[in-house]
């Protein structure tokens, strides 16, 4: 969901209540072979504000039953197998987790054997979470992520079926500009090598009028 979360002043509950209707639509539209499920939503937060939710499609048949994770959090991983299990071939969707894709210090912990692992993952690390989706085959179908690289607003994306990532950036017209592709993962210092590569200067540099435009 766009704007990220530190533009939704109402935070991770507004965002939820944003998001459910949209994940309640991606459901329904999913089926395909029944085009009249009854969509059915569980509240999987007993705080009642961690903003997580099950959305189910029952579909006249239940082998295309449709489920559909909203919002969930490491702490979810419990009902994620839960559900994968039950689903077997069924479609299981997680969409917008709570846990960003780069990498901070206890998620690098995290990725370790043993007990600092163990340790990392206790401590927020995602890693653990990231490695079981995995497991489960989940696959990534769509991923958006935000950077400001060298000043300016920059996006990744990786959007089915296409295996490349792509970037973006905002120029000084407000427009968002292809900037370039690769087949892995875009790290922030392969952002700012794209930007080069396409004669964009540092946005101090082109705000003081030291660089060309960004257009």
């Amino acid at each position: 969901m766009l704007p990220t979360d530190g533009n939704w002043p109402g935070g991770i509950m507004q965002l939820f209540f944003a998001l459910s209707p949209v994940v309640r639509n991606l459901v329904r539209r999913c089926s395909k072979n029944d085009l009249a499920p009854r969509l059915q939503e569980q509240r999987l937060d007993e705080s009642g504000v961690d903003g997580i939710s099950l959305w189910t499609a029952e579909c006249s048949s239940a082998r295309d039953d449709i489920f559909a994770f909203c919002q969930p959090s490491t702490e979810s991983m419990d009902d994620i197998r839960k559900v994968v299990k039950s689903a077997g071939p069924r479609l299981v969707l997680a969409v917008n987790p709570q846990w960003r894709e780069t990498m901070d210090g206890y998620d690098l912990l995290g990725k370790q054997d043993g007990l600092l692992g163990r340790i990392g993952n206790f401590l927020g690390g995602t890693s653990g979470a990231r490695k079981e989706l995995a497991e489960l085959e989940f696959e990534d179908t769509f991923l958006l992520q935000q950077y400001v690289v060298r000043g300016s607003d920059c996006q990744i994306m990786k959007c089915y079926p296409s295996s490349s990532w792509f970037v973006f950036s905002r120029n000084d017209e407000g427009k968002d500009v292809f900037v370039g592709k690769q087949e892995t993962r875009p790290s922030y210092q392969d952002i700012e090598r794209l930007l080069e590569e396409k004669g964009v200067a540092a946005k101090w540099a082109r705000d003081a009028g030291l660089s060309k435009k960004f257009e």
